[in-house]
């Protein structure tokens, strides 16, 4: 998901869902964020895009570097977009699918539907997608086959669930049998087939990431991390007193999680607190920080392939560090950028932007280079999450 720094401020105790589900007042406060973060300029100049949407309704592609591995999705993107909603209302969201070379095509939803349809997961095999649809106050996670063309099946299971208003994404484990997500504040286990379990009793959870032994959850409940044992829902805290709770803030390689933490003092202003990455080594017990800077908060965290951390924080730009090193993190992409994701093989990541034109999104490789642009611009449909 997208940021959602404004609900930790002020708080998601006191929220209670309306009509729309608890994905409604998240994509608002989202946008607050998002556009607070980008600038006056580039606000102002998008909102005079978007009174020529029609003008740019249609779709421009670029290429993705010619050298990648093609994954087992051959290479799909899966995103939600739906229209670009007032400061006063919210939209549904649809799924869209997107390749090298192709136009972005509706794979699931319809205009007026009310659904909402969000936080797209592809299994690692890249033969079924996982979604969140939201509506009437009504929540479920579907489940249904992705075929190598893009086209999305029928479901193959459906699960209600009560979302997280933070962090409602699901997330396959490494095998890519089972599913892991947030219900009612609890981790729920979804098998493939359907069948729901809940694991162990750790409670309030807003964040959590299958190690790669898929054996392990971690999770993130207030200021607390935990390691969850998939098989006897034993839990075990790996860290206390971390603060700057957020979507995307754990990430394994290994047996070692890294964890995006903020040091929130009185009297700071939350976006400029000191960050860090924290990496903890689950079976020494050893820590070490990788200082960030002054930018609020960490997330998005990502291992890359060959060691280093891929991270998001306030001040917009995709940043890059080599957690083992003294050289402090490098923009691996200019802002305003938000949800990196890596892809299969990874050697790139695709991530959402927003520019004088509206939104888009961009591929690059993560040994740097020229960001390549996937999807046109488009001033009347918002990019909120995606997956490849």
């Amino acid at each position: 998901m997208s940021d959602t720094r404004e609900l930790l401020r002020r708080g998601v105790g006191d929220y209670e869902p309306g009509p729309d589900g608890y994905e409604g007042v998240l994509r608002r406060l989202n946008r607050r964020q998002r556009n607070k973060r980008v600038g006056a300029l580039i606000v102002a100049t998008a909102i005079v895009a978007m009174s020529v949407a029609a003008l740019l309704a249609a779709f421009r592609s670029g290429t993705v570097p010619a050298d990648r591995t093609s994954p087992a999705s051959d290479g799909w993107i899966v995103f939600s977009a739906g229209d670009v909603p007032s400061t006063t209302r919210s939209t549904p969201r649809d799924l869209y699918v997107v390749r090298e070379g192709s136009t972005p095509r509706l794979v699931v939803g319809a205009s007026g539907d009310r659904i909402d349809q969000s936080c797209p997961a592809i299994s690692p095999d890249g033969t079924r997608l996982a979604y969140l649809t939201q509506g009437g106050g009504h929540a479920a996670i579907t489940i249904a086959p992705l075929s190598t063309s893009g086209d999305v099946g029928e479901p193959e299971a459906t699960v209600d669930i009560r979302p997280s208003s933070l962090n409602p994404c699901a997330r396959w484990s490494p095998d890519g049998q089972r599913l892991a997500m947030i219900d009612g504040g609890n981790v729920a286990i979804v098998d493939a087939d359907g069948r729901v379990s809940t694991l162990g009793d750790v409670a309030d959870i807003s964040d959590l990431a299958w190690a790669p032994d898929g054996a392990r959850i971690a999770v993130r409940h207030a200021s607390t991390v935990s390691v969850i044992d998939v098989a006897s829902g034993r839990s075990d805290t790996i860290l206390q007193g971390v603060y700057g709770a957020d979507v995307g803030q754990l990430a394994w390689s290994g047996n070692r999680l890294a964890i995006g933490a903020s040091d929130r003092a009185p009297r700071v202003e939350p976006s400029t607190a000191p960050a860090s990455i924290r990496i903890v080594d689950i079976g020494t017990g050893t820590e070490r920080d990788v200082d960030v800077g002054p930018h609020g908060w960490v997330d998005n965290v990502t291992w890359l392939p060959d060691g280093r951390i891929v991270f998001t924080d306030a001040s917009g730009p995709i940043y890059v560090v080599d957690p083992e090193g003294d050289i402090a993190p490098t923009p691996l992409v200019d802002g305003p950028a938000w949800q990196p994701v890596l892809s299969p093989d990874g050697r790139s990541i695709v991530y959402g932007t927003l520019g004088p034109e509206g939104y888009a999104l961009f591929a690059v490789q993560v040994d740097g280079g020229a960001p390549v642009q996937l999807t046109a611009w488009s001033s009347g449909l918002e990019y909120a999450d995606f997956d490849w």
